[in-house]
Formats: structure tokens, C-alpha cells, sequence
């Protein structure tokens, strides 16, 4: 892991190193097709419901520690993402597996 920042607005965080796979195959495009929002809270009955895009792309950058600093090409970034995929909020209750096997289903296109 890299060097920790403390207080920003998610709390402490820091860079993971990727598998040495992953940094084999950096050159390959990969194409986002979800944008998904989860949420516990305990005894919530699990919900996938589609986002609408707008909202979609205010929740990305308001959760995007540098998108003020990237200025128009961030905006055009975010943009294309949301653009091209499908946006959801998810809100599970507990059981972690259950929730693992939803968005299975969702990437399986069983949804």
C-alpha cells in the first residue's frame, strides 16, 4: 500500500499496488457497463433499482476526490462513463453472499 492521506471526506485513504496480472495486462481497454451505489443498512430488504443518469453522475462526483481539479476533461471523463453504462442504487441488509450473488446476476445479464 502507498502513503495514507487522512481526512478527506471518505476518512483515511491509500493507493493498493495492483496484482503483478493486472499490470501485465494494463494495455487491454476495459469498457465499465454498471455503475452501481451500494448501501447497508441493516434489515433492509435487497433493492437493485435503476439510477437515473443525472443523478448517477452528481453522486460520481461528489465521490470523486479530484474531479475539481481535473477541470473539463474530468467532466468529459465522467460524462462518457455514465454515458456508457447503467447506473443503480443497491441497498442490502445483511447477508453479504446474497448480495454478491444479486450483482452476479446483474453481470450475467439474468437481470
Amino acid at each position: 500500500m502507498g502513503p495514507e492521506y487522512p481526512k478527506t471526506t471518505k476518512g483515511t485513504v491509500c493507493h493498493v499496488r495492483p496484482p503483478k496480472d493486472s499490470i501485465d495486462r494494463s494495455n487491454e481497454i476495459g469498457r465499465a457497463r454498471w455503475i452501481v451505489f451500494p448501501q447497508f443498512r441493516a434489515g433492509a430488504s435487497m433493492t437493485l433499482k435503476p439510477l437515473d443518469k443525472t443523478q448517477a453522475f452528481i453522486q460520481l462526483t461528489g465521490h470523486s476526490f479530484n474531479y475539481e481539479l481535473i477541470g473539463l476533461r474530468g467532466f468529459q471523463a465522467m460524462t462518457a462513463l455514465v454515458d456508457a453504462c447503467d447506473c443503480y442504487t443497491f441497498e442490502y441488509g445483511g447477508d453479504l453472499e446474497q448480495a454478491v450473488e444479486q450483482l452476479n446476476a446483474l453481470a450475467d445479464g439474468l437481470i
